[in-house]
């Protein structure tokens, strides 16, 4: 088994100053964060994607510490209905960069924008067989509840409620 760790975990670091932690820390492989939901404080992917040079000297600073790359990160939300597009890019980005790396891994996650929606799926086997449809119907509601909570500790005077 590795454990691995996402450097923005250490974002607040300084690359190198990040694979020495990390490297202290027994950890065998990182995942980067390249775009979207994230700064990528350690991976300027634009940069990477245009040189090789780049490429073989971020590749020398992890092995100088012992490090490897599990995967590129490229969070985001692909389907947002004003900001997809930019978010698609870095996605595709971080493949090609992916790629250029060896990697056979990047890590997406995506979400929806509130509203109702629909997903209908059908399968088809190896040989051709093909199942009936089927619908599912489902609503994204990113609206926060309120809850109320309240308990009488024994020793207190007064009784407040908070919301949680």
């Amino acid at each position: 088994m590795k454990i691995g760790m996402v450097t923005d975990s250490l974002g607040h670091l300084q690359f190198e100053d990040m694979l020495k932690v990390a490297a202290g820390l027994g950890i065998a492989g990182l995942e980067f964060n390249a775009a979207n939901w994230t700064s990528a404080p350690h991976l300027n992917l634009k940069e990477m994607l245009k040189s090789s040079a780049a490429q073989r000297a971020f590749m020398a600073s992890l092995s100088a510490h012992g490090l490897a790359i599990m995967a590129l990160n490229a969070n985001g939300n692909q389907l947002h209905p004003t900001d997809g597009e930019r978010q698609s890019a870095g996605v595709y980005d971080s493949i090609r960069l992916a790629g250029a790396f060896g990697l056979d891994t990047v890590v997406l996650m995506s979400g929806l924008p509130e509203g109702a929606y629909e997903v209908t799926v059908s399968g088809v086997d190896a040989v051709g067989n093909s199942s009936a449809p089927i619908s599912h119907s489902f609503v994204i509601d990113r609206t926060v509840p309120q809850v109320t909570a309240q308990a009488q500790i024994s020793g207190l005077t007064t009784m407040d409620s908070n919301t949680l």
